[in-house]
C-alpha cells in the first residue's frame, strides 16, 4: 500500500515537473519570439510604443521619387533599396538592418504603417513596374497598381506615370501595355483606384510637385499643370536635372548639357520669373540636389562632387561616391550595401 501511495506520489509530482517544464518552455519561446519581433521588424516595436514617433504627412521627398526613389526617412529610420537586392530598414546609424521585399525596388514612400513602393522585374523579355504597398513589418504585401512608376505619395493621393521607357534605356524593350499610354500621369487613392488621367503625354517619364503644382518635361519643354484648376502653362524649353527647393525650381539648360559651359537656370513659382543662377565649366553631369542654397553635382569623373554656392558663386569640391538623396534636410549617399549621411563640414 505505501508502495503505490509513493508510486502515485512520484507520478503527482513527475507531472507537476512536467507542467513547470511545459510553462517554463511556453515562457522562453515567448521571450525569443519577442526578441525576434524586435530584432527584425524592430520599426513595428517603435512605431507602436514611442509616442514621440513621427509618421510622415508626404511619403517621400518628390526630388528623391524624380532620381529614383531608392531613399526615404521616417521618423529616426531609414528606408532604402540596394539595386536588385530588395528593400532594407535600419535607423539613421545603420544598426538594425532589416530585409523587408526582395528584389528591385524604387520610388519608396514611407506614410504611417505602410509603406508603398514600385517593384521592377522582367519575365520572359517582358518588363513590369508595378505599385506596391505593405505593412512595416513586412506583412499584408499587395500590389495595387500595374505598369506605373516615379509614385509620389501626397496629400492623400497617389501620383505615377506610365513607364516611359527611362529604365535601362532598351530600344527593343518589350512592353505589355499600349504604346499611346506611355507618359500619362495618374491620380489616385491610396489603394490604387479611382485613378484620373491628369497629364496625357509626358515624354521624360518624371516629374515633380509641389503642393498644387505638377512640373513635367515633354519635347523637350517644362510644363506646370495645377492640381486645382486642372490648367496647363508651358514654362520654358530644354529642362534637365530639375530639382525642387523651397518655392524655386532648379534646372540645367539641356542645349549645354555636353557643351563646356553648363547653365543653371532657377523658376521662382511666385513671381513666375526665370533667371540664370551659374555657369560651370566642366565634364558631364550625372546627378544633382539642392542642399543649403548650394547646387551640388557630380561631375562624371570618379567620385569627385562640385559644389556651387548660389550666393556669391564660390566653387569647392569634395570626393564621395554613390548616389545623392536629400531626407529632413540632410545629405546622404546611397552606396552599393550601405548609406552614410554627409557632415555639413565638408562644404566648409
Amino acid at each position: 500500500m505505501k508502495n503505490e501511495i509513493n508510486h502515485e506520489k512520484m507520478d503527482l509530482s513527475c507531472s507537476n515537473h512536467k507542467k513547470v517544464r511545459g510553462v517554463i518552455v511556453f515562457l522562453v519561446c515567448i521571450f525569443i519570439f519577442g526578441l525576434c519581433l524586435y530584432y527584425f521588424f524592430p520599426h513595428k516595436i517603435v512605431s507602436q510604443l514611442d509616442e514621440d514617433y513621427k509618421e510622415n504627412t508626404v511619403g517621400n521627398d518628390t526630388n528623391n521619387i524624380f532620381k529614383g526613389g531608392r531613399m526615404a526617412k521616417q521618423d529616426g529610420w531609414i528606408y532604402y533599396s540596394i539595386y536588385d537586392e530588395g528593400l532594407y530598414i535600419s535607423k539613421v546609424d545603420g544598426s538594425n538592418k532589416t530585409k523587408i521585399v526582395p528584389g528591385t525596388i524604387i520610388d519608396i514612400n514611407v506614410i504611417g504603417e505602410w509603406i508603398y513602393y514600385v517593384k521592377v522585374y522582367e519575365s520572359k523579355g517582358i518588363y513590369y513596374d508595378d505599385v506596391y504597398k505593405i505593412k512595416l513589418d513586412g506583412t499584408k504585401k499587395e500590389r495595387i497598381k500595374e505598369n506605373c512608376v516615379n509614385l509620389n505619395i501626397i496629400n492623400d493621393k497617389l501620383y505615377c506615370t506610365v513607364n516611359a521607357g527611362w529604365l535601362g534605356e532598351l530600344e527593343d524593350r518589350k512592353i505589355k501595355f499600349p504604346i499611346e499610354d506611355i507618359g500619362i500621369i495618374y491620380q489616385c487613392d491610396l489603394e490604387g483606384k479611382n485613378c484620373e488621367k491628369i497629364v496625357e503625354r509626358n515624354n521624360s517619364g518624371l516629374f515633380l510637385i509641389k503642393d498644387n503644382d505638377l512640373f513635367y518635361s515633354n519635347d523637350k519643354k517644362l510644363y506646370n499643370y495645377n492640381l486645382l484648376d486642372k490648367t496647363t502653362n508651358c514654362i520654358t524649353d530644354f529642362p534637365r536635372h530639375m530639382y525642387l527647393s523651397n518655392n524655386t525650381l532648379y534646372y540645367l539648360d539641356e542645349k549645354t548639357l555636353y557643351g563646356k559651359e553648363k547653365h543653371f537656370y532657377k523658376y521662382d513659382l511666385n513671381t513666375k520669373q526665370i533667371s540664370e543662377v551659374a555657369i560651370v565649366k566642366d565634364g558631364i553631369l550625372n546627378d544633382m540636389v539642392i542642399y543649403d542654397n548650394k547646387i551640388i553635382y557630380a561631375n562624371g569623373q570618379g567620385s569627385t562632387n562640385k559644389v556651387v554656392d548660389v550666393n556669391d558663386l564660390s566653387i569647392s569640391e569634395f570626393v564621395e561616391s554613390g548616389h545623392m538623396y536629400v531626407l529632413d534636410n540632410e545629405l546622404y549617399f546611397l552606396k552599393y550595401e550601405n548609406f552614410k549621411k554627409i557632415n555639413n563640414n565638408v562644404f566648409k
